[in-house]
């Protein structure tokens, strides 16, 4: 069926060969099948941070809390390292002063 209409019946309507509708539908059909996605990017999202979002920005609660409460900026970032944040200093820093 092609639109729920018999194949025979589309073929003869644009003049082509029962073949070559079967042809078509197969490959439109395939061709859709690969345009599935593989994540979703609801997934992709929770996995990747933006381009330009510091990866710092998921944690600013946790952080903010810890500056509250007399942390340093040493000890705030041995706290990012034992949670296996990667950061340098300076961007912490940054992060800190709202410049990122």
């Amino acid at each position: 069926m092609v639109d729920r209409r018999p194949v025979a019946e589309v073929a003869l309507e644009f003049g082509r060969s029962v073949f070559h509708v079967y042809e078509l539908r197969k490959r439109f059909v395939m061709h859709h099948n690969k345009l599935r996605l593989k994540v979703p990017a609801r997934i992709f999202m929770s996995s990747v941070s933006p381009s330009g979002q510091s990866p710092l920005a998921p944690l600013r609660p946790e952080i903010m809390k810890l500056i509250r409460n007399g942390y340093s900026t040493p000890q705030v970032f041995e706290f990012l390292r034992i949670n296996d944040v990667d950061v340098s200093v300076r961007e912490l820093v940054d992060f800190l002063k709202g410049r990122r």
